[in-house]
């Protein structure tokens, strides 16, 4: 039973930073001008560098979602999911210390600004997404194509 109880929490965990990086993808492609102003507010990256950002982060947003989703390359999906997820909170804490007074970008337009409340949950879900990579041998089992 606590077997069950752990491996249903994980399917959890894992459905929900799907839908996350599902959810920022979808807004990031809806308006890829207002994610590329987002950006470069941070004045950290050359132009070529957030036009290259613009192209690319949303749709690796939206194949790690739909990886995590369909339990698809499950360990590549969450080592990526964590790879930009550090990477994200790395530049808002970045912009914390400049004292910038700027959307994150995270959710298209829908965004929040950078500060302490974002950084705590950009730590929550890099802290989730490590507890599943811990788990990853519950996680397998369920996976469809790890094997290959």
């Amino acid at each position: 039973m606590k077997l069950k109880l752990k491996t249903y929490s994980l399917e959890f965990i894992r459905l929900v930073l799907a839908f996350l990086f599902i959810l920022a993808s979808i807004e990031k492609l809806k308006n890829p001008f207002a994610f590329a102003l987002s950006i470069d507010a941070y004045r950290i990256f050359p132009e070529f560098f957030v036009n290259m950002s613009v192209l690319i982060i949303p749709w690796l947003e939206l194949f790690v979602g739909f990886g995590l989703l369909f339990n698809y390359k499950l360990r590549l999906n969450l080592f990526v999911y964590l790879f930009l997820m550090v990477t994200f909170t790395l530049l808002v804490v970045f912009a914390v210390i400049k004292g910038l007074d700027i959307e994150c970008g995270c959710f298209g337009e829908s965004s929040s600004k950078v500060g302490l409340k974002k950084i705590f949950e950009n730590l929550l879900i890099i802290l989730v997404n490590v507890i599943l990579i811990r788990n990853f041998s519950v996680l397998k089992k369920n996976e469809i194509s790890e094997r290959e």
